[in-house]
């Protein structure tokens, strides 16, 4: 906002006769103090996102350098290694999600958290996130 306008804001302000002695511009003298409120609102929106991009700045350079170090980050792969080769396996040969889910709770294999039911969208995610791991 250019000086000139914050001048001509200042000037617009006014005290109103009030119980509480709001502050209001004279076009809001009547009505709600809603252009005070909107302005106090934008200042801290704005004070929240530069609070926002400090801390995202303090993440980030912290874990590149990890990923440098070629540490693999996130939660450990918990299925067992033998499970995703077979999802894999069965997923190339041209089995969909939903059938491999479908054969995995028929088979009574549990999920990795101890679960007993699979979803297409589980057996995808961990063949997924094995091809990123391998």
């Amino acid at each position: 906002m250019a000086i000139r306008q914050r001048r001509s804001w200042r000037k617009r302000i006014v005290r109103v006769p009030h119980k509480r002695k709001h502050v209001l511009p004279q076009e809001a003298r009547g009505r709600k103090a809603v252009v005070v409120t909107g302005a106090a609102m934008v200042l801290v929106v704005c004070l929240l996102a530069a609070v926002s991009r400090v801390v995202g700045q303090r993440t980030r350079d912290p874990l590149a350098v990890k990923r440098a170090q070629g540490v693999r980050l996130g939660r450990p792969q918990m299925v067992p290694a033998d499970l995703v080769a077979r999802i894999r396996t069965a997923h190339q040969a041209g089995a969909g999600w939903s059938a491999l889910a479908r054969q995995l709770n028929a088979d009574r294999v549990a999920t990795a958290h101890g679960g007993t039911k699979w979803y297409p969208s589980t057996v995808r995610a961990v063949v997924m996130s094995a091809g990123a791991a391998a």
